[in-house]
């Protein structure tokens, strides 16, 4: 399926095995992504993905009152590259934590041993500070204020900007989505930071 990047990039970086959105979905004639915080879709046939989150509730404009009619600017945003995770030296995996890598653990109540449920036996598990990529941003997110008390994730503002998104803030501030729009039909939800 040949879709724009942003498809791609709004996509969870984990399986989760409750629901598929680590790849694009298809429900109810619209392509999806989304992490959990942004999500894209545009209009596209296809058959309903088995297991795609409902979409429904996420709270998609329906009329003109929901959000600005003007696109608000957003700032220009620089991330720092990632480098080469510590934890894991870019790996991707690390030591269990509960086993300490031994891949077994010992019953306190009957001293039987068993496998470790975290790692499976294996002694590793996926590396949590780079999130299994083998590398980590050098810095934590910033918020970066839009409006009193409203701001997105630097790396979201980031990323509508790459794509050229024109962003509407919602009437009602607070815990509501931006709305933002990108070429080609595309449009999206983003979720905001509390300041």
């Amino acid at each position: 399926m040949a879709t724009h990047p942003i498809f791609e990039e709004c996509c969870a970086k984990e399986i989760d095995q409750r629901r598929a959105t680590h790849l694009p979905f298809y429900r109810d004639g619209y392509l999806y992504a989304t992490d959990g915080r942004v999500c894209v879709r545009m209009r596209q046939d296809g058959e309903d993905t088995s297991g795609s989150p409902n979409t429904s509730t996420i709270g998609w404009p329906d009329d003109e009152h929901k959000y600005g009619r003007e696109a608000v600017a957003l700032p220009q945003v620089s991330i720092p590259e990632r480098v080469i995770c510590p934890e894991c030296k870019g790996k991707k995996v690390a030591t269990c934590s509960e086993c300490n890598g031994a891949g077994e653990l010992e019953c306190p109540e009957c001293e039987h041993v068993g496998l470790c449920r975290d790692c499976a036996g294996t002694g590793k598990t996926e590396c949590d500070e780079c999130d299994a990529h083998g590398k980590a941003r050098q810095t934590s997110v910033e918020t970066i204020k839009l409006a009193s008390g409203y701001g997105l994730a630097d790396h979201y503002v980031a990323l509508l900007n790459k794509h050229g998104a024109e962003a509407y803030l919602p009437v009602k501030l607070g815990r509501n989505p931006t709305y933002f729009t990108v070429a080609g039909g595309i449009e999206g939800l983003l979720m905001p930071r509390t300041l």
